[in-house]
């Protein structure tokens, strides 16, 4: 199953089970745009998000139908979290060497992310929270996108 197959659509409500996805997928008017749908847990990605995150970036990379790539979190309060601590932690804890992995895939991520040949956005409220703590891909990008909280998904990217 591709990435693309695997996530369910943000506009696909109606059919049920989105709220249950960590990562949603869209595409407006030729942007890509990923969720981060883990507000519970301030969007931290697990490794699998990471993982999956990875798959969608190259997906994005490739595709020429898609200009730039925006990224978001569900939930008001901002954008991710950075890695998910605790899930690291237990692995660490119980002597499972997967934490390791852990990390190399979130490198590879940020670095994914850091020479994306296209435009990538983050969401910003309008009081200027944006990021997490370690939301290391997040910040190598150029072009900034803004969402006012009550304007919908009203995106600015630069020309």
């Amino acid at each position: 199953m591709s990435a693309l197959q695997s996530v369910v659509p943000e506009n696909a409500s109606d059919r049920g089970g989105e709220e249950q996805r960590e990562i949603l997928f869209r595409v407006i008017n030729r942007v890509a745009v990923i969720t981060l749908n883990r507000p519970a847990a301030l969007n931290a990605l697990s490794h699998a998000m990471i993982r999956e995150l990875a798959m969608l970036v190259e997906h994005c990379r490739n595709d020429d139908g898609i200009v730039a790539l925006v990224l978001k979190g569900a939930g008001n309060k901002g954008f991710c979290a950075g890695g998910d601590v605790r899930e690291v932690y237990r692995l660490a804890k119980n002597g499972d060497s997967r934490w390791l992995a852990f990390f190399v895939d979130e490198y590879r991520l940020d670095y994914a992310l850091h020479t994306f040949p296209k435009p990538v956005g983050t969401r910003r409220y309008r009081d200027g929270r944006r990021h997490g703590p370690r939301a290391g891909g997040a910040f190598a990008h150029r072009h900034r996108a803004q969402q006012d909280r009550d304007a919908g998904d009203a995106y600015r990217l630069p020309a």
